[in-house]
């Protein structure tokens, strides 16, 4: 069974060309790619934010100058 068929849910007859194989192969490492860059910016993006925030609560809870 070949990925295009895991994918399309039906089963062909008859030998699928290599170069098809190919196209859904690369297909499938670029949306892991693209998956992984999408989180590790969202993981940049959230430790930020939390840096911000914990810098800013710490500022708040300053003791005023007398």
């Amino acid at each position: 069974m070949s990925t295009s068929e895991l994918l399309n849910g039906e089963r062909k007859e008859g030998a699928q060309p290599e170069h098809t194989e190919a196209m859904v192969a690369e297909a499938l490492q670029h949306s892991n790619r693209s998956t992984k860059l999408k989180f590790e910016k969202f993981r940049q993006v959230s430790l930020i934010a939390l840096s911000a925030t914990l810098l800013f609560s710490w500022v708040m809870l300053l003791p005023a100058p007398a």
